[in-house]
């Protein structure tokens, strides 16, 4: 056990908290809380989560803030997580994104389900159609094609051709590069929109944030840090202090997403009706 975990194991004893009510009204595991207790930081899914959890658990018990993270930054270095091996990564982040990873896995089931029923109708059309082909030995029918209507528009630019039968170059010119400006026009519509985010924060907290589920930020925020990037579809947020942040998109303000102090995870953030709107996975 050390010094820390000391302090906090005698002030939690002293004031009549079981380890139960205290993970009860911070919202942290018993198990972290109990290797916090013994010294075994090395348990925590990462340096953040640790820090993060110090620091809420000292405020909690009122313990001296100076004091005990003095303690904390003696014992638990960050080099203390920075090689953990690959397979014990992969635990912790399947851990805090565990509902985010079953979502995709089963979306992605799905869709090859879809691909593999289409691909089995289509040849089951293709031998089908094969099998009703007619015999080139049934008897021939003539089939005589409608008489054409000359009423029917022609190709645009034959009514280019002047009278004396020459192609008005200049006008041809121009009808194309009206059309070439309209396929242009398409393209650009089909390009994907990106949503810049600003974040602001009040108060010392750890964050943790996932943009897509391709690009991952983790870090510890100050008070006045503002934090920027910009996401497609979606991003997650995990906060060790949910008063210490507010969220803008657009001249739209988004804050008080829980009680001072308390840590949320998982809340998952998208755009609806030109508005950011979340809600907690």
């Amino acid at each position: 056990m050390t010094t820390l975990g000391n302090l906090l194991k005698e002030k939690r004893e002293e004031n009549g908290y079981s380890i139960q009510q205290v993970s009860k009204e911070l919202k942290i595991a018993t198990k972290y809380l109990n290797s916090l207790e013994n010294g075994n930081y090395k348990n925590l899914p990462s340096y953040v989560h640790c820090y993060g959890f110090v620091k809420n658990y000292i405020n909690f018990l009122k313990l001296d803030e100076k004091e005990a993270m003095e303690h904390f930054l003696l014992e638990c270095p960050k080099s203390l997580f920075s090689k953990k091996p690959d397979i014990e990564e992969k635990a912790i982040f399947n851990e805090v994104n565990g509902d985010t990873c079953k979502f995709m896995i089963k979306k992605r089931i799905v869709l090859y389900l879809i691909v593999s029923i289409s691909f089995i109708l289509m040849a089951g059309i293709y031998l089908l159609l094969g099998n009703n082909k007619p015999s080139t030995n049934d008897n021939m029918v003539a089939i005589i094609p409608p008489k054409q209507d000359n009423t029917v528009d022609r190709n645009p630019l034959d009514n280019k051709l002047q009278d004396n039968g020459v192609v008005d170059n200049h006008e041809i010119l121009v009808q194309l590069s009206d059309n070439s400006h309209i396929k242009n026009d398409n393209r650009s519509d089909n390009l994907s929109a990106s949503y810049p985010i600003k974040l602001k924060f009040y108060n010392t907290c750890w964050v943790n944030v996932r943009i897509d589920n391709i690009t991952e930020m983790d870090f510890i925020a100050k008070p006045g840090v503002e934090k920027e990037f910009s996401f497609k579809k979606f991003f997650i947020i995990d906060i060790g202090d949910s008063s210490a942040i507010s969220i803008n998109y657009n001249g739209q303000t988004i804050g008080g997403l829980g009680k001072p102090k308390e840590s949320v995870k998982n809340l998952y953030f998208t755009i609806s009706d030109n508005k950011l709107v979340y809600t907690k996975k």
